[in-house]
């Protein structure tokens, strides 16, 4: 009997680490990116910054010159981010986010689900389309 019961503990304790495992490969170091682009003016970044934000399905919350935040929500997940931008640079920051999994990974680096990186990786490249659009 002690030798079952082991057994069950055993294949607890590998099913609860199997778990602990699958859920830490949803998260993915938080990026946030930091991108020189080429424009004529601020205004025309401030343009491409919108139009891939549109695009995206991304709800612009609040602007003012040289500063969108905006938030992005499916189901019960949402990324509200701060896009800093002028003629020659793009910053886009994490403020919050729900439902995302943000968090410190063990070696202190901070993680966020790997839907998060897929949002953020489209919004730069749409960024760099809708300039190359406005340039060209």
């Amino acid at each position: 009997m002690k030798f079952k019961i082991k057994s069950q503990q055993l294949l607890i304790a590998s099913l609860l680490a199997m778990v602990a495992t699958l859920g830490a490969c949803r998260t993915a170091p938080l990026r946030q990116p930091s991108f020189e682009v080429q424009a004529s003016s601020q205004n025309q970044v401030e343009t491409a910054v919108k139009s891939a934000l549109k695009k995206r399905n991304w709800a612009i919350l609040r602007q003012t010159p040289g500063t969108i935040k905006a938030r992005y929500k499916r189901a019960s997940h949402s990324a509200t981010v701060g896009i800093d931008y002028s003629r020659s640079l793009v910053n886009i920051k994490l403020i919050n986010s729900e439902d995302l999994d943000q968090g410190v990974d063990r070696s202190g680096d901070k993680v966020i689900h790997k839907a998060y990186d897929k949002w953020i990786s489209n919004l730069e490249n749409d960024i760099y389309v809708e300039l190359s659009h406005l340039q060209g």
